[in-house]
């Protein structure tokens, strides 16, 4: 919380300006730094053995009884179409990361994303300068749509979005949706 909480003078983004104004109480003040001398060689530690009898406990009895009761072999998780997704999603995070360290790798595939003729759903859910770099696909037997985007909003990420539709201007609709959350959920982020 930085040197001095009541002067807010470390990043206090994610703390309640309540808790840094009771510093300017000094008896809490003196409670706080006794209590904080009181577990501050063992906080960690303590923790830390707390955690690996938990642990322990977990392997001797309820992870195995529950394996035994819920068996995962045999069992698929992931669909063809989900793999795609996940696989996609791997994909397009590579892409970027080459080409953040060598851009004449994937410069060709980035312009044609960049030039790909068909809108983008997820324009409607971002500011208007936001750069998208995308490919939207569709399997017209699953009645499937995805799009598969570098998304260049307040820092690059990699965004991919299946829906089932019976309609193309229905999926767009969705995509446009789900990408609304994530710009909301970026944008709360940077607040």
């Amino acid at each position: 919380m930085g040197t001095n909480p009541l002067k807010r003078n470390g990043n206090y983004n994610y703390v309640p300006q309540f808790f840094t104004d009771l510093f300017g109480c000094r008896e809490f003040v003196e409670q706080y730094k006794a209590q904080w001398a009181s577990v501050s060689d063992s906080i960690v530690t303590r923790n830390w053995e707390v955690m690996e009898k938990y642990i322990q406990n977990l392997n001797r009895g309820p992870m195995t009884r529950e394996s035994k009761r819920w068996p995962l072999s045999g069992k698929e998780f992931r669909t063809s179409g989900t793999i795609s997704c996940y696989d996609m999603g791997q994909y397009l995070s590579y892409i970027y990361r080459t080409f953040t360290i060598n851009p004449q790798v994937n410069q060709r595939l980035l312009n044609d994303l960049a030039a790909n003729e068909i809108g983008s759903p997820l324009s409607a859910a971002f500011p208007e300068d936001t750069r998208i770099l995308h490919v939207l696909g569709r399997n017209t037997e699953r009645k499937a749509y995805m799009e598969c985007a570098i998304v260049d909003y307040k820092e690059p990420f990699a965004l991919i979005i299946y829906v089932e539709a019976s309609t193309s201007d229905s999926a767009g609709t969705a995509i446009a949706t789900l990408g609304s959350y994530t710009q909301k959920y970026i944008e709360s982020c940077y607040k």
